[in-house]
């Protein structure tokens, strides 16, 4: 078999206040890493990282850095990665 591929990446709701949720479902298993970045590219915080199986994922924002501080309102990205594949879905804070 060939690289695994994400056959799915959304959020909700979006737009949030105070929390969202971010799906994917992955065709094989895999690592990955799903993280939340900032417009300037800055990392803001890490949700999930390493051995993921086949099938469907979930991992909650609650619009915290990666120090538990609140962030402000804006558009941030979220980013999943694995090996061969990057998806990025955008999510909007609202206060």
């Amino acid at each position: 078999p060939g690289p695994a591929d994400i056959v799915l990446l959304s959020c909700y709701p979006n737009p949030f206040n105070p929390r969202t949720t971010v799906l994917f479902t992955l065709d094989r298993p895999a690592d990955v890493r799903l993280r939340v970045f900032d417009l300037a590219g800055s990392l803001v915080k890490e949700l999930a990282a390493g051995p993921h199986a086949a099938g469907p994922h979930q991992a909650a924002w609650d619009g915290t850095d990666a120090g538990g501080r609140l962030v402000g309102a804006g558009v941030y990205l979220v980013r999943l990665e694995t090996a061969s594949r990057v998806r990025c879905a955008k999510l909007i804070l609202l206060k």
